[in-house]
């Protein structure tokens, strides 16, 4: 470098530390050279000291962001094992759905909602059911069909929704308030499988009645009625006063879950005065609504309602072995052969009330209370149905039959769950045994109830027939007393339009049978108005018990063809 270089070129090559330079100006010349080497060691470890503070922090960063992927699978590994539950529910609700001829009751559903709206409401203002489920469908079948699958998919829809809200009602019942309650997790999560594999449920889903949709609305009932009872919210009120009301319209022997509701309020009352006048409060207002918005109906139904009682022997040690029988196997015939499994359930259950009662629950839900709310309907219904099924003159007295045991179901495999539950918490061992029994047992009754579930020839053959065979003119005799319902379905479902096809005339018209005076009144009309007629004679035993019908018209007419169906026929 030559001595014309400038000064700002010199101050260009020179170290950039002019900390030191300014200090080496200070003192002595030879101290400078010294003074740079510490400065570069005190650089080198200043640098290492904030690599190692950078990765601290990265350290913690990753730390923290992998416990929060963790927090965030186990979330989601808790919501993946309920929607896999509802699919098990799913799979078997819709497995044979199809596979089952209508019955009696599912056909005099569809014969119902074949009236219209306005004609279904009239006839079960006469009936004893009220008209929401027909009102159901009524629209289903008008946007799905009529066939066997078709129809009953809407049971399906009910009984699944059914097990989905199993699982929040079990966790409202039994969670302490604190960040993390497992047990109750665990509870919800058995009872919600229990639910969903339990025979009697998925019998009763794969039916066209009504007891589903009113087991869903109790239940619906009951999980507003607790959330209003802790939360206070006013939309919960309004959701407990619509499905209580909802469950009115359905059967009204849902009554008994107001029932239940209030006795549990009485039998808390001094915790809730104590701290809940407002809640007592808004509670005797929504009994009031409940009560507002199912009077027009009963004033409606009152004066047309049929009574319907039978004098039929009753034997309470048989139904409280139906009742435990078809709770914990969903079996309602020869109970007998399978009471000490289910009393092995049953007790069982009543493990799991012991569990909650002694359960330390939150400052607004004692655990006696979850075992109160949930027994109080499991043990009013067999008594309700009991006092029923008593022929003292009331304007319904039927006979003693499992589908009016299904209706509180859920909260008997809540209480069942607590126990399996329970036992582990005290015992491992125990809990698994229980566990595996109750599943096993489960697993056993169900092949027993797919296996009665195939198509039989009833109708089919002889209805198929008349279908392709039958003149627009022709006229058709029937004569199958209560069976008509069952001989209608399939018709209208061959012929299409309600008017398409032979008239069809429900015999006899007059008279509750034929008898050899009546006979030629019935019959002779129908004859003068058509050419050929056709007569489908199916368990006329009731009506025209000498068969008297089929011997009027061969005096009169030449037979041209004849389709036997066992002892029935078609002429």
């Amino acid at each position: 470098m030559t001595d014309t270089t400038s000064a700002w070129e010199k101050s260009a090559l020179q170290p950039r530390r002019l900390g030191v330079h300014a200090q080496a100006e200070r003192g002595k010349g030879a101290e400078a050279p010294f003074t740079n080497v510490d400065n570069g060691s005190t650089v080198t470890s200043a640098c290492f000291s904030r690599l190692l503070l950078m990765s601290l922090a990265l350290q913690r960063q990753v730390k923290g962001r992998v416990s929060q992927l963790l927090a965030v699978g186990k979330k989601k590994a808790s919501l993946i094992t309920p929607v896999f539950v509802l699919l098990i529910a799913f799979a078997l609700r819709i497995y044979r759905l199809g596979d089952q001829n209508v019955w009696w009751d599912e056909g005099l559903a569809m014969w119902a909602v074949r009236k219209g709206f306005a004609g279904v409401t009239l006839w079960t203002a006469g009936d004893v059911h009220p008209p929401l489920y027909f009102w159901s469908l009524w629209a289903w079948t008008r946007l799905v069909g009529e066939s066997e699958f078709a129809a009953r998919y809407l049971s399906l829809i009910w009984g699944v929704l059914i097990v989905a809200l199993v699982y929040p009602l079990a966790r409202r019942l039994t969670t302490r308030l604190t960040a993390r309650d497992e047990t109750s997790r665990w509870v919800a999560l058995v009872a919600t499988f229990l639910t969903a594999t339990a025979r009697f449920p998925i019998w009763w889903s794969q039916e066209l009645r009504m007891y589903i949709l009113a087991t869903l609305t109790s239940l619906l009932s009951l999980y507003f009625f607790v959330r209003a009872l802790q939360e206070g919210e006013r939309w919960a009120w309004l959701a407990y006063v619509a499905s209580s009301v909802a469950a009115l319209y359905t059967i009204y022997l849902t009554g008994l879950t107001l029932l239940a509701e209030g006795l549990f309020v009485l039998l808390t009352l001094r915790r809730r005065m104590a701290g809940q006048r407002r809640f007592l409060a808004r509670w005797i207002g929504s009994q009031f609504l409940i009560v507002a918005l199912f009077v027009p109906w009963f004033l409606f139904a009152s004066g047309r309602m049929r009574t319907w009682s039978v004098s039929q022997p009753f034997d309470v040690r048989v139904f409280l072995e139906l009742y435990a029988v078809a709770l914990s196997l969903g079996i309602s015939t020869e109970v007998a052969h399978y009471l000490l499994p289910a009393l092995v359930i049953v007790v069982l259950a009543l493990v799991g009330v012991v569990f909650l009662w002694r359960r330390e629950g939150s400052g607004r839900w004692h655990g006696w209370e979850a075992g109160l709310y949930l027994g109080l309907p499991v043990l009013l219904l067999p008594v309700t149905v009991y006092l029923l099924t008593l022929n003292r003159g009331l304007f319904y007295s039927p006979r003693v039959e499992a589908r009016y045991l299904v209706l509180f179901a859920p909260c008997f495999y809540i209480l069942l769950a607590a126990g399996i539950v329970g036992l582990w918490r005290w015992m491992r061992w125990g809990g698994v045994l229980a566990a595996l029994l109750v599943v096993g047992l489960f697993a056993w009754s169900l092949p027993g109830y797919y296996g009665g579930r195939y198509m039989r020839d009833d109708y089919q053959t002889a209805l198929r027939t008349l279908a392709a065979y039958a003149q627009p003119d022709d006229g058709v005799l029937l004569v199958s007393g209560s069976r008509y319902p069952l001989f209608l379905y399939q018709y209208r479902r061959l012929v299409g339009d309600e008017n398409a096809g032979p008239v069809v005339y429900l015999l006899p018209r007059d008279a509750n049978s034929f008898t050899a005076e009546n006979v030629e009144e019935e019959l002779a009309p129908l004859a003068a108005a058509h050419s050929r007629l056709w007569l489908a004679s199916f368990e006329r035993a009731l009506e025209d018990p000498d068969n008297l019908v089929e011997q009027w018209l061969d005096e009169r007419y030449r037979r041209a063809l004849q389709v036997p169906v066992g002892y029935n026929h078609l002429i």
